[in-house]
């Protein structure tokens, strides 16, 4: 399977990357009071832990085979990652199952 642009690969999540998102979530917090006009994003999704695995879309391929691509959280977020090789470790992503 040659990836291309649109694509839909299995991503798993590093530690590091779990503890980002959690952390915007936790701390995702509005004061009825402090409405803002200009609007506010607040982070809301299940908490996710080292080695999750989520989908991720491919938004570019390079010629090395790494990809970028932005991986849809069980939330109302995303998180864009770049440069990631193929592989079964966290940080890296995986073909779909069947394909």
């Amino acid at each position: 399977m040659t990836l291309t642009l649109g694509d839909r690969v299995r991503y798993l999540l590093t530690a590091e990357q779990a503890a980002e998102i959690n952390s915007r979530r936790f701390n995702a917090s509005v004061d009825p009071g402090d409405w803002r006009p200009t609007g506010v994003q607040v982070h809301v999704g299940s908490r996710v832990i080292d080695g999750d695995v989520v989908a991720l879309d491919v938004t570019k391929v390079s010629l090395d085979g790494q990809i970028n691509g932005r991986a849809l959280l069980d939330g109302n977020d995303v998180l864009w990652v770049t440069g990631v090789s193929e592989g079964t470790e966290p940080g890296t992503w995986q073909r779909p199952v069947g394909k």
